[in-house]
């Protein structure tokens, strides 16, 4: 392919030969004419001598593309033009995710992983029917139950001829959505949003004489439910339970910890879906961390906007708020904040309990001081105010590897998910080639895995 006289742009009258069925590369500075050599000049002629080529009647749809400036191509076949893909910038997408190579480990892991406990790292197994009614019974005397059977967990529908069935078996109560309903009463349910759904099989007390009463509802809450069973605790706090709500399965569970589990999907090792994201970071693997370099300027006073996010303009309140905090716990808002002593700097980062008087706006107002550091929790919102004094730190909870503890906890040969992503290219095609880590599966298993 010949070009004669190429004057298009920053072309200067260029002359010059490019060899057919071969990979030619345009290369030089910014501005040399690279782009209008390949775009303006080759594939605008190319484009225009194809399109003189069809009918007068095809030619009327097709918009009118000019003849680049230049004198001659010889042997100039129809061109096309791939323009560079612009990568998206959503900090969810990977190029695991992108590849979709991550949605192959995710049901790799969903199908052949074994699941460990994420508190105390031994593998789970199932739990029979007394087992479960075991560990309820373990529960402190006096412990206020809801004994429920889980039905239908986020999923659309009506639902209406279950709950019908609920009625004719006598059942009274559900909760549905998180809140108590009764059965007798006329339940709508929108047949366009999720709904979860779960039957009260009992509401009881645990004490010596109901233990046979608590077995019975266990059993016909795993029956109910094709085994599962849930808790809700109403009065936790007197008895000295954290927990409120807790789930039991005759699927999986680690029986030293009482975590139960459940079963493993590709949904589970995702972390743009609620099941598979770490809870603390959503699924991005970072947190904004309040930096207290950014915040607190050392030298200056308190009176005189030591704490910057809480002076300035509309700031009055927040001012007014700390210095009568201040002058009532004896801290001297004269003198530079380095030179405060540490349990002051930690009361004014942190609050302390008690109330706070001061006026505002002839007012006399009583506030518990929360801390700076909860004032900027709430208060910076938009994307400068994180900025400026905000700063991105690896999540603590997953370690930036975006997935729940529990996602985590599932192996293959003692490698999770994560461990593999983290593996350069080629150890991680070793990993994969070698048949030893994969010798101990099913057929199955191997036919997954394949």
């Amino acid at each position: 392919m010949q070009v004669f006289g190429a004057r298009e742009n920053n072309l200067k009258n260029i002359n010059l030969e490019i060899p057919k069925n071969k990979l030619v590369v345009f290369t030089g500075i910014s501005g040399s004419g690279k782009s209008t050599l390949a775009f303006s000049t080759l594939y605008a002629e190319g484009q225009r001598r194809y399109i003189e080529s069809l009918s007068s009647y095809a030619r009327q749809f097709l918009g009118k593309i000019g003849k680049p400036d230049v004198d001659k191509i010889e042997g100039l076949t129809p061109a096309i033009a791939i323009d560079q893909k612009t990568t998206s910038k959503n900090p969810r997408s990977t190029v695991g995710t992108i590849t979709e190579i991550y949605d192959y480990l995710r049901l790799l892991f969903a199908r052949v992983g074994r699941q460990h406990c994420h508190e105390c790292g031994k593998p789970i197994s199932s739990m029979s029917a007394s087992d479960v009614i075991e560990q309820v019974l373990k529960l402190p005397n006096d412990t206020k139950l809801v004994i429920m059977a889980p039905l239908v967990k986020e999923k659309k529908g009506t639902f209406a001829d279950m709950l019908e069935s609920l009625r004719h078996k006598g059942y009274v109560r559900a909760m549905i959505d998180g809140v108590m309903v009764r059965l007798d009463e006329e339940i709508e349910l929108s047949k366009t949003k999720k709904h979860t759904i779960k039957v009260v099989i009992d509401r009881v007390v645990i004490r010596e004489e109901s233990r046979d009463r608590i077995g019975q509802d266990v059993e016909k809450a795993l029956k109910e439910s094709y085994g599962e069973v849930e808790l809700e605790i109403l009065n936790g706090e007197e008895v000295g339970i954290e927990q409120s709500h807790i789930h039991y399965s005759e699927h999986l569970a680690c029986f030293d910890c009482k975590l139960s589990f459940e079963p493993l999907e590709p949904v589970s090792f995702s972390f743009n879906s609620p099941k598979g994201a770490c809870p603390t970071c959503d699924g991005l693997g970072i947190r904004y961390a309040i930096d207290l370099k950014k915040v607190i300027d050392q030298e200056l006073t308190i009176e005189k906007g030591a704490i910057k996010i809480m002076y300035g303009f509309n700031k009055s309140y927040h001012t007014k708020f700390l210095n009568a905090f201040c002058l009532q716990n004896d801290i001297d808002i004269k003198v530079p904040y380095t030179q405060l002593e540490e349990h002051q700097k930690k009361s004014i980062l942190y609050g302390t309990p008690g109330e706070v008087k001061f006026i505002w706006k002839r007012h006399t107002l009583k506030r518990e001081w929360p801390g700076m550091v909860k004032f900027a929790y709430d208060s910076l919102n938009d994307e400068k105010d994180l900025s400026e004094y905000m700063t991105e730190k690896v999540c603590d909870t997953c370690q930036g590897h975006r997935l729940r503890p529990r996602s985590l906890s599932v192996k293959i040969e003692g490698k999770n998910i994560a461990d593999i992503i983290d593996l350069p290219i080629e150890e991680s095609y070793a990993y994969f080639a070698k048949d030893d880590n994969f010798s101990h599966l099913t057929q199955q298993q191997k036919a997954i895995a394949e």
